[in-house]
């Protein structure tokens, strides 16, 4: 898996914490978006590109952790 879709997880209440596989490089647009419980979340270093959106509406989101290729 490279990539996660647009709106793959909107909405999904249950969703508290991922870790996302080294291979993804991709989150598409509101990808987590509407995950009223997410609270953590990290974000492998061969991730390249984010989505718009990708977090919105994540109200119990604490931690991101990014790689420092995402900061650069």
């Amino acid at each position: 898996m490279t990539a996660i879709g647009e709106e793959a997880f909107w909405g999904c209440k249950s969703l508290k914490s991922i870790t996302l596989p080294e291979s993804v490089t991709t989150l598409g647009r509101s990808a987590f978006g509407n995950c009223s419980s997410l609270k953590n979340i990290t974000i492998p270093k061969g991730v390249t590109a984010l989505g718009d959106s990708v977090f919105a509406s994540c109200g119990s989101l604490e931690s991101i952790i990014f790689p420092e290729s995402l900061l650069t």
